[in-house]
């Protein structure tokens, strides 16, 4: 027995779904910006002194969280999408 789903969350989830899209969008640049100042720092760092060994594996880590992150982001607006041309298509099998 196929139930069909009521149309109007559907076509909510529509609008929903295409901001997400946009907002992670919108955060992928500045993230893949925010890693190559992270690695630059890294670079730049002179390993002479405790406090500068220190301060190079501070921005080494960062650097892996934004790559980390930047991945997240890129995946999760691929996820987003699926979802959103679900929800798309339950809107237009209500019409």
């Amino acid at each position: 027995m196929f139930v069909e789903a009521p149309c109007s969350p559907a076509a909510t989830a529509t609008d929903q779904l295409a901001i997400v899209v946009r907002e992670l969008e919108s955060i992928i640049a500045p993230l893949c910006t925010a890693l190559v100042q992270a690695r630059a720092l890294d670079a730049a760092t002179q390993w002479q002194s405790k406090t500068a060994t220190a301060f190079h594996l501070m921005a080494e880590d960062w650097a892996h969280d934004l790559s980390r992150l930047g991945v997240l982001a890129y995946e999760g607006v691929g996820d987003v999408r699926r979802a959103h041309e679900h929800a798309a298509y339950a809107a237009w099998a209500c019409e």
